[in-house]
């Protein structure tokens, strides 16, 4: 049995204590309050490891799916200052769903119906958000299902995200975009909010989710409603789409290298957990290992990294390197086939 990592390393934080954080780490960064705030965010992200835990190893039960892939994340420090500080933002930190996450990734839209129906019956639900029959103007698409697990006399919210392969394909390619111009373009701003690239960028993922629409047979969002050959002439259309798609092809298997550390010779062990610190400057993603029961190990390095890497650096767990791989594809050279889809389209 592991060490419970909310009672050793970390002191418990409550939801109270961590919405009342929420106003001194929307302020200036160089006090003394500032730091405090932020290695409490910290520890209540922290605690979000175990519960989390918990419902990976409940969707995985339920997940019979051979070729979906099952992953769970910790939310970066980043992600959250950036949530909490948009200029419209009503969040605070305590009320935030998605500090843990778990993804499934579908083969099709009939297993993430079923899926989402399975998950909806075996947990304790705070609410449902259905982006595929409602599609975000952004292009978003995917089920969200916000969970209520118990961790030591306490409640935590775990977000599940259901997507088809093709949903999530867009998803992880517009986050490659988005490292390498705005963050805010995973956020779906209105395209007035951007500047004139950025516009381009977000303009060319509307339109490329609504073909995605046509094919799995799914509503396009009110604003692209449109036809293959319109989306087609409309993309045509975007000054920038061969940069755009130069960009993407910048995050394929032939130019990123991968290397795992510490990874266990036995394959036949679960997966444990995995730090990915991808560093796009050189093109390279290295994983590096943890046993499943060294989740308190695993999250003192996350903390430690994020403060000293300029890298981007998050801790997943899956059953093995290939799941990882294929629910990150913008780390591991996954987005050929994404570019794909767009150049057969045009």
């Amino acid at each position: 049995m592991t060490e419970n990592l909310s009672t050793s390393r970390y002191a418990s934080i409550s939801r109270q204590k961590a919405n009342l954080l929420t106003t001194t780490l929307r302020g200036a960064e160089n006090t003394q309050a500032y730091s405090q705030a932020l290695e409490q965010a910290r520890h209540w992200r922290a605690q979000h490891a175990e519960p989390t835990r918990e419902c990976f190893s409940k969707l995985r039960r339920i997940n019979r799916y051979k070729q979906s892939p099952t992953v769970f994340r910790l939310k970066r420090m980043n992600s959250i200052l950036q949530k909490l500080k948009r200029g419209e933002s009503h969040f605070t930190l305590g009320a935030l769903d998605d500090i843990g996450g778990c993804r499934c990734i579908a083969r099709n839209m009939n297993n993430v119906r079923k899926i989402t129906e399975e998950v909806t019956h075996s947990f304790e639900v705070k609410r449902c958000k259905d982006y595929i029959e409602c599609p975000q103007a952004s292009g978003y698409r995917s089920c969200h299902v916000i969970t209520k697990i118990p961790s030591e006399e306490k409640n935590y919210r775990v977000e599940i995200q259901i997507r088809t392969k093709l949903q999530h394909l867009w998803a992880t390619s517009l986050e490659a975009e988005a490292m390498m111009h705005d963050p805010a373009l995973k956020t779906g701003l209105p395209l007035e909010r951007y500047d004139l690239e950025n516009q381009y960028i977000a303009r060319f993922f509307s339109l490329i989710s609504s073909y995605f629409c046509l094919i799995e047979e799914t509503p396009q969002h009110v604003d692209y409603r449109l036809c293959e050959k319109q989306i087609a002439y409309s993309l045509k259309q975007i000054p920038t789409i061969d940069t755009i798609l130069d960009e993407l092809r910048v995050f394929s298997e032939e130019n990123i290298t991968p290397f795992i550390v510490d990874y266990p010779a036995d394959t036949t062990k679960p997966g444990g957990y995995f730090l990915l610190d991808f560093n796009m400057e050189e093109q390279t993603i290295q994983a590096t290992h943890f046993d499943p029961s060294a989740i308190k190990d695993a999250m003192y390095l996350y903390n430690e990294s994020e403060i000293e890497s300029q890298h981007n650096v998050v801790l997943v767990s899956a059953r093995s390197v290939n799941e990882i791989s294929g629910a990150f594809p913008n780390y591991f050279g996954g987005t050929s086939e994404f570019v794909g889809y767009v150049e057969k389209l045009i």
